[in-house]
């Protein structure tokens, strides 16, 4: 795991950060992806973002490898933390898609960085990170 000033670097991602590595296998989020499967962050989530994580995975326009697919789940089920988190800590009238909300207080909830690569989904940027600032 990556040490910054002596934490493991917590990171809650953004479904966004997931399917643009499987876009673009050579782009700065499918680097991300390498540091995060070769363990240097602690990954965050919850069944609500793994739920999403599939779900958008799956959608028809993207046309991903089901191999693929199941890799990124099965690698987040048996690495990533999972934690609970209250649905009315959701500050859903804060976020321009109510969705993104889970994202957000996990984040908030853990300590953890929020990884995304689209900071208008997430107006409230104390947790907010960018992908090209890990990488």
């Amino acid at each position: 795991m990556k040490i910054l000033h002596g934490f493991t670097k917590r990171v809650v991602i953004d479904t966004n950060v997931i399917v643009a590595a499987m876009l673009s296998p050579t782009g700065a989020a499918a680097r991300l992806m390498a540091d995060i499967f070769d363990g240097k962050y602690e990954v965050i989530v919850t069944e609500t973002i793994l739920h999403e994580y599939d779900e958008v995975m799956h959608r028809p326009q993207f046309h991903f490898d089901e191999e693929d697919i199941d890799f990124v789940i099965d690698w987040m089920f048996n690495n990533a933390v999972f934690v609970e988190v209250d649905e009315e800590d959701y500050p859903s009238n804060e976020m321009p898609d109510s969705k993104d909300a889970v994202f957000y207080v996990t984040a908030r909830a853990t300590g953890a960085l929020l990884v995304t690569g689209n900071i208008k989904h997430y107006p409230v940027i104390e947790w907010r990170t960018m992908i090209w600032e890990l990488i």
